[in-house]
């Protein structure tokens, strides 16, 4: 028999899951197990919470898979992630691709900064118009910043807006100036996503899933937004919270 360890790595069995939506809530819910922490507070203070079943069923396929999150969470985010009863050493695909970190190190792939920087360098000056377009005319409204890659270019544009700022007018015109942008754009509620062609979670897990996984696809995938759906594509089965974007798009066969 595998002693737990060798269980639990990539190239014997995983699960690719995103985190916020998919396994994350804002509010703590009865018997909520906490997921990230502010680490600025002392002692650390919860920040997002996993329900009761959600934590339960991924505790329980932790115990035999390798679970390996996919998030567009960058490094610094993605270090104030911990959930009690899931181990998370057996790699990471952050950034939303940009940066995939190693099983075991949970440091940076340098191969694949070295791929990204070359793919990333002739769309770092179009992400720093989309930003600063976006902080001139989207005052009081939006707040916008540049996610950090592993190397010296950004990965990919978040704007924060207050409410539901992206489907109301002055958002609307917010997205019509910047669509010129060559890339993808993509809202989930407050947040406003700008990924250079390069940037995809489904291009990060494929590269995670050659490099470190012995060439294995994940046997299962986890997310919440249509923009989840192509890097789930690649696990023998796909799981989405009920409720989810996703799961009404799949009701409604799109």
């Amino acid at each position: 028999m595998m002693k737990d360890e060798e269980t639990r790595t990539p190239d014997t069995g995983w699960i690719a899951t995103d985190l916020d939506g998919t396994l994350f809530a804002r509010k703590a819910g009865s018997s909520a197990v906490p997921a990230t922490w502010k680490t600025n507070a002392q002692p650390p203070e919860p920040s997002s919470w996993m329900p009761a079943d959600r934590h339960a069923l991924l505790a329980a396929l932790a115990e035999r898979f390798a679970v390996v999150p996919v998030t567009a969470r960058d490094r610094a985010s993605y270090s104030r992630v911990q959930i009690a009863g899931v181990p998370l050493q057996a790699g990471a695909i952050i950034a939303n691709g940009a940066i995939i970190l190693q099983p075991g190190t949970m440091q940076p792939d340098p191969e694949w900064d070295l791929e990204m920087a070359a793919q990333l360098a002739p769309w770092a000056d179009g992400l720093t118009e989309v930003a600063a377009i976006l902080d001139e005319r989207g005052r009081g409204l939006v707040r916008a910043r540049l996610v950090s890659s592993n190397t010296p270019f950004a990965a990919y544009l978040v704007a924060k807006a207050e409410h539901q700022v992206w489907t109301e007018e002055a958002g609307l015109l917010l997205r019509e100036a910047i669509a010129h942008f060559p890339g993808r754009i993509a809202e989930h509620g407050r947040e406003l996503q700008v990924l250079p062609p390069p940037v995809s979670k489904a291009a990060g897990l494929y590269a995670f899933m050659v490099r470190h996984a012995g060439g294995r696809a994940p046997l299962l995938a986890l997310g919440d937004m249509p923009e989840d759906a192509p890097f789930m594509a690649s696990a023998a089965f796909m799981g989405t919270p009920s409720g989810s974007r996703l799961a009404q798009r799949w009701h409604d066969g799109n």
